[in-house]
């Protein structure tokens, strides 16, 4: 673990473009359970899902994470660039890149930290 928090590793930064889609996902109803965590042990308190799966799509960065279910969600109303499951080794939902507005094109898998 220290070794990890050694490295340099840049986050991105939560831009008004960042915050303009996060508001998006904050209105959109199917997604109203990602808002609080841990309810029911009245401990509310804010879910960081909705904030990275909009930095991700800002940044077309793929979301490396072990909890695919939430993001699975997210994609199907909000189209993520990739949700790749390390443990498993399995992309989720494929990495896609757009080459243009209307041809979606699979791309090598993209690590990210």
């Amino acid at each position: 673990m220290d070794e990890l928090l050694e490295t340099d590793f840049e986050y991105p930064a939560a831009t008004p473009e960042v915050a303009r889609i996060l508001g998006k996902m904050l209105c959109c109803r199917p997604l109203t359970h990602l808002w609080l965590v841990n309810e029911r042990a009245n401990k509310k308190k804010p879910g960081q899902d909705l904030f990275i799966a909009a930095t991700s799509i800002v940044y077309d960065m793929p979301i490396a994470t072990l909890n695919v279910r939430d993001f699975e969600t997210v994609d199907r109303i909000f189209p993520l660039p990739g949700v790749y499951n390390p443990a498993k080794g399995t992309w989720a939902i494929p990495r896609l890149r757009c080459d243009n507005e209307d041809e979606m094109i699979e791309t090598a898998p993209v690590m990210v930290a």
